[in-house]
Protein backbone atom coordinates (compact mmCIF):
# COMPACT_ATOMS: atom_id res chain seq x y z
CA UNK A 1 0.00 0.00 0.00
CA UNK A 2 2.85 2.39 0.85
CA UNK A 3 4.45 1.75 -2.56
CA UNK A 4 1.13 2.51 -4.26
CA UNK A 5 0.73 5.78 -2.34
CA UNK A 6 4.27 6.81 -3.29
CA UNK A 7 3.51 5.94 -6.91
CA UNK A 8 0.40 8.12 -6.82
CA UNK A 9 2.42 10.96 -5.27
CA UNK A 10 5.05 10.57 -7.97
CA UNK A 11 2.40 10.62 -10.69
CA UNK A 12 0.83 13.71 -9.19
CA UNK A 13 4.16 15.51 -9.00
CA UNK A 14 5.09 14.49 -12.53
CA UNK A 15 1.79 15.76 -13.84
CA UNK A 16 2.02 18.99 -11.89
CA UNK A 17 5.57 19.62 -13.03
CA UNK A 18 4.55 18.84 -16.61
CA UNK A 19 2.07 21.69 -16.33
CA UNK A 20 4.78 24.01 -15.12
CA UNK A 21 6.39 26.12 -17.74
CA UNK A 22 6.24 29.36 -19.60
CA UNK A 23 2.81 29.76 -21.13
CA UNK A 24 3.76 32.93 -23.00
CA UNK A 25 5.22 31.00 -25.91
CA UNK A 26 2.12 28.92 -26.52
CA UNK A 27 2.81 28.01 -30.16
CA UNK A 28 6.19 26.51 -29.28
CA UNK A 29 4.71 24.81 -26.25
CA UNK A 30 1.83 23.36 -28.29
CA UNK A 31 4.29 21.95 -30.82
CA UNK A 32 6.47 20.45 -28.08
CA UNK A 33 3.39 19.05 -26.36
CA UNK A 34 2.21 17.41 -29.59
CA UNK A 35 5.63 15.82 -30.04
CA UNK A 36 5.65 14.60 -26.41
CA UNK A 37 2.12 13.23 -26.77
CA UNK A 38 3.07 11.41 -29.98
CA UNK A 39 6.13 9.90 -28.28
CA UNK A 40 4.05 8.92 -25.26
CA UNK A 41 1.38 7.41 -27.52
CA UNK A 42 4.05 5.29 -29.21
CA UNK A 43 5.24 4.04 -25.82
CA UNK A 44 1.72 3.26 -24.59
CA UNK A 45 0.02 1.72 -27.59
CA UNK A 46 -1.58 -0.94 -25.38
CA UNK A 47 -3.40 1.61 -23.19
CA UNK A 48 -6.67 2.79 -24.63
CA UNK A 49 -9.08 5.35 -23.26
CA UNK A 50 -12.66 4.31 -23.91
CA UNK A 51 -15.40 6.82 -24.71
CA UNK A 52 -17.04 6.25 -21.31
CA UNK A 53 -13.77 7.28 -19.62
CA UNK A 54 -13.69 10.61 -21.47
CA UNK A 55 -15.58 13.77 -20.56
CA UNK A 56 -16.88 16.30 -23.06
CA UNK A 57 -14.14 18.88 -23.58
CA UNK A 58 -16.32 21.85 -22.60
CA UNK A 59 -17.93 20.17 -19.56
CA UNK A 60 -16.89 21.55 -16.18
CA UNK A 61 -15.40 18.69 -14.17
CA UNK A 62 -14.33 20.50 -11.01
CA UNK A 63 -14.38 23.97 -9.52
CA UNK A 64 -11.48 24.99 -7.28
CA UNK A 65 -12.05 28.30 -5.50
CA UNK A 66 -14.31 29.45 -8.34
CA UNK A 67 -11.81 28.43 -11.03
CA UNK A 68 -13.50 25.96 -13.36
CA UNK A 69 -11.55 23.11 -14.92
CA UNK A 70 -13.02 21.60 -18.06
CA UNK A 71 -13.07 18.18 -19.65
CA UNK A 72 -10.27 18.91 -22.10
CA UNK A 73 -7.75 19.20 -19.26
CA UNK A 74 -9.36 16.27 -17.41
CA UNK A 75 -9.06 14.00 -20.45
CA UNK A 76 -5.38 14.86 -20.90
CA UNK A 77 -4.50 14.23 -17.26
CA UNK A 78 -6.68 11.09 -17.16
CA UNK A 79 -4.72 9.66 -20.08
CA UNK A 80 -1.37 10.60 -18.50
CA UNK A 81 -2.42 9.03 -15.20
CA UNK A 82 -3.61 5.82 -16.83
CA UNK A 83 -0.42 5.55 -18.90
CA UNK A 84 1.82 6.13 -15.87
CA UNK A 85 -0.07 3.56 -13.81
CA UNK A 86 0.31 1.09 -16.67
CA UNK A 87 4.05 1.81 -16.96
CA UNK A 88 4.47 1.06 -13.25
CA UNK A 89 2.57 -2.20 -13.58
CA UNK A 90 -0.53 -1.06 -11.69
CA UNK A 91 -4.08 -2.26 -12.38
CA UNK A 92 -5.68 0.09 -14.91
CA UNK A 93 -9.06 -1.63 -15.01
CA UNK A 94 -10.32 0.33 -11.98
CA UNK A 95 -11.71 3.36 -13.81
CA UNK A 96 -13.10 4.89 -10.60
CA UNK A 97 -9.63 4.89 -9.03
CA UNK A 98 -8.09 6.49 -12.14
CA UNK A 99 -10.88 9.10 -12.19
CA UNK A 100 -10.31 9.89 -8.50
CA UNK A 101 -6.55 10.19 -8.97
CA UNK A 102 -7.07 12.41 -12.02
CA UNK A 103 -9.37 14.74 -10.09
CA UNK A 104 -6.94 14.83 -7.15
CA UNK A 105 -4.11 15.73 -9.52
CA UNK A 106 -6.16 18.49 -11.17
CA UNK A 107 -7.22 19.88 -7.79
CA UNK A 108 -3.66 19.80 -6.45
CA UNK A 109 -2.33 21.41 -9.60
CA UNK A 110 -4.94 24.17 -9.49
CA UNK A 111 -4.40 24.85 -5.78
CA UNK A 112 -0.64 25.15 -6.29
CA UNK A 113 -1.18 27.37 -9.32
CA UNK A 114 -3.50 29.67 -7.36
CA UNK A 115 -1.05 29.84 -4.45
CA UNK A 116 1.80 30.63 -6.85
CA UNK A 117 -0.21 33.48 -8.36
CA UNK A 118 -0.93 34.87 -4.88
CA UNK A 119 2.80 35.02 -4.31
CA UNK A 120 3.38 36.53 -7.77
CA UNK A 121 5.32 33.47 -8.93
CA UNK A 122 5.10 31.04 -11.82
CA UNK A 123 3.93 27.56 -10.89
CA UNK A 124 7.29 25.95 -11.64
CA UNK A 125 9.12 28.53 -9.52
CA UNK A 126 6.66 28.01 -6.65
CA UNK A 127 6.95 24.21 -6.78
CA UNK A 128 10.74 24.37 -6.84
CA UNK A 129 10.69 26.73 -3.85
CA UNK A 130 8.51 24.26 -1.95
CA UNK A 131 10.88 21.35 -2.48
CA UNK A 132 14.24 23.15 -2.30
CA UNK A 133 16.63 22.33 0.47
CA UNK A 134 15.61 18.69 0.77
CA UNK A 135 18.53 16.60 1.93
CA UNK A 136 19.02 12.87 2.14
CA UNK A 137 21.42 11.55 4.76
CA UNK A 138 23.87 8.74 4.02
CA UNK A 139 22.15 6.56 6.62
CA UNK A 140 18.82 6.99 4.81
CA UNK A 141 20.45 5.80 1.59
CA UNK A 142 21.99 2.81 3.37
CA UNK A 143 18.66 1.92 5.01
CA UNK A 144 16.83 2.13 1.68
CA UNK A 145 19.53 0.00 0.03
CA UNK A 146 19.28 -2.63 2.77
CA UNK A 147 15.51 -2.74 2.36
CA UNK A 148 15.77 -3.18 -1.41
CA UNK A 149 18.51 -5.79 -0.99
CA UNK A 150 16.25 -7.72 1.38
CA UNK A 151 13.62 -7.90 -1.36
CA UNK A 152 16.00 -8.46 -4.28
CA UNK A 153 19.26 -10.35 -3.80
CA UNK A 154 20.49 -9.49 -7.32
CA UNK A 155 21.08 -5.80 -6.74
CA UNK A 156 24.28 -3.93 -7.63
CA UNK A 157 26.60 -2.81 -4.86
CA UNK A 158 25.61 0.33 -2.96
CA UNK A 159 28.49 2.35 -4.45
CA UNK A 160 27.17 1.63 -7.97
CA UNK A 161 23.64 2.92 -7.33
CA UNK A 162 24.16 5.31 -4.42
CA UNK A 163 23.64 8.48 -6.50
CA UNK A 164 20.52 7.13 -8.17
CA UNK A 165 19.11 5.91 -4.86
CA UNK A 166 19.85 9.24 -3.17
CA UNK A 167 18.09 11.13 -5.98
CA UNK A 168 15.11 8.78 -5.75
CA UNK A 169 14.83 9.36 -2.00
CA UNK A 170 15.12 13.11 -2.54
CA UNK A 171 12.28 12.98 -5.07
CA UNK A 172 10.22 10.87 -2.67
CA UNK A 173 10.71 13.45 0.11
CA UNK A 174 9.84 16.23 -2.34
CA UNK A 175 6.63 14.43 -3.31
CA UNK A 176 5.67 14.07 0.34
CA UNK A 177 6.41 17.73 1.09
CA UNK A 178 4.43 18.89 -1.93
CA UNK A 179 1.50 16.64 -1.04
CA UNK A 180 1.52 18.05 2.50
CA UNK A 181 1.30 21.58 1.05
CA UNK A 182 -1.60 20.53 -1.21
CA UNK A 183 -3.38 19.01 1.80
CA UNK A 184 -2.96 22.30 3.71
CA UNK A 185 -4.33 24.30 0.78
CA UNK A 186 -7.31 21.92 0.46
CA UNK A 187 -8.41 22.71 4.02
CA UNK A 188 -9.24 26.30 3.11
CA UNK A 189 -10.33 25.65 -0.47
CA UNK A 190 -13.82 25.49 -1.91
CA UNK A 191 -13.82 22.44 -4.17
CA UNK A 192 -16.83 21.16 -6.10
CA UNK A 193 -16.59 17.97 -8.13
CA UNK A 194 -18.99 18.12 -11.06
CA UNK A 195 -18.54 14.59 -12.41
Amino acid sequence: MKKFIMLILAISLATILAACGDKSDSAKKDEEQKTEQEEQADQNKGVEISEDEKVKEDKIVVSVNDTEVKGKKYNTIYEQTKNLLNQYGQDISDKAMIKEQTLNTIIGQELLNQEAKKQDMKLEEYVMKQIEGIEVKDQEVKDAYDKIKGQNKEIPKLKEIEGQLKESLKQQKGNQKLQKKIDELKKDAEIKNMI
